[in-house]
């Protein structure tokens, strides 16, 4: 019997021997939960901006709710020629490298979108590269059918160190909107609440929404109190 047992036992070692290193390897992989596929790892720290001294959510230009989700949670600017800014929100770490811009019109409008010297009038891009991670929030038509944006992809010729941060200069004409993503080729990328639109629609500044609200209820107490004096003679 015990003949028998260490047979067996011998026989299981000789197989685990000829097993290739590469296919253990591969089978511990598939056996680990957790693996996220195709998931960029830098991570969502590219951040965009119109306003250099603002990176944080709420700077000057942000537009925190809207019902066009091109301009939700989106520093948004009605000027052409703009400044975009680029920031590297990490404390430390890996530098992002060979930073890309994703330029993103509507179907259907032409036009020309200027990043630096770069003219761009070609806008193929439907589904997400695979660099972003920040989802499609209201602009790219992934999954297809849901939305109209189509972009571009411009290498801006830079990289970024932590803490750094870099300006381009944009110019357009003949869109209604034109919706700025930021990428690099060693997987950073920048959040759906740190992105930048250009629009031609106008946006009323917090402080205008303030001011029509004080004289909404202001003029609807006056009615109030007109109508109850009116009622009383």
């Amino acid at each position: 019997m015990k003949l028998e047992e260490n047979s067996q036992r011998q026989t299981v070692v000789t197989m685990f021997r000829t097993v290739p290193l590469g296919a253990v390897a591969l089978l511990l992989v598939l056996l680990v939960p957790g693996g996220s596929w195709g998931t960029p790892t830098g991570g969502p720290h590219l951040w965009l901006s119109t306003d250099p001294r603002q990176f944080d959510e709420g700077g000057a230009g942000y537009v925190g709710d809207a019902d066009d989700p091109w301009l939700d949670e989106s520093y948004v600017t009605q000027g052409t020629p703009f400044t975009l800014y680029l920031y590297h929100a990490l404390k430390s770490g890996e530098p992002a490298t060979d930073i890309q811009l994703l330029v993103v019109v509507h179907e259907g409008e032409s036009g020309v979108v200027t990043v630096g010297t770069t003219e761009v009038t070609s806008f193929p891009g439907v589904a997400l590269p695979p660099q972003y991670g920040g989802g499609n929030h209201g602009v790219y038509d992934d999954p297809p059918g849901t939305h109209d944006g189509r972009y571009a992809v411009v290498p801006l010729g830079f990289d970024l160190e932590p803490q750094a941060s870099a300006a381009v200069r944009i110019s357009w004409y003949g869109f209604s909107e034109v919706h700025f993503d930021a990428i690099s080729s060693n997987g950073f990328w920048n959040p759906p609440s740190h992105d930048a639109t250009g629009t031609r629609t106008p946006v009323p500044e917090p402080s205008t929404w303030l001011l029509w609200g004080v004289g909404l209820g202001g003029y609807g107490f006056w009615k109030r109190r007109k109508k109850r004096k009116t009622d009383a003679e």
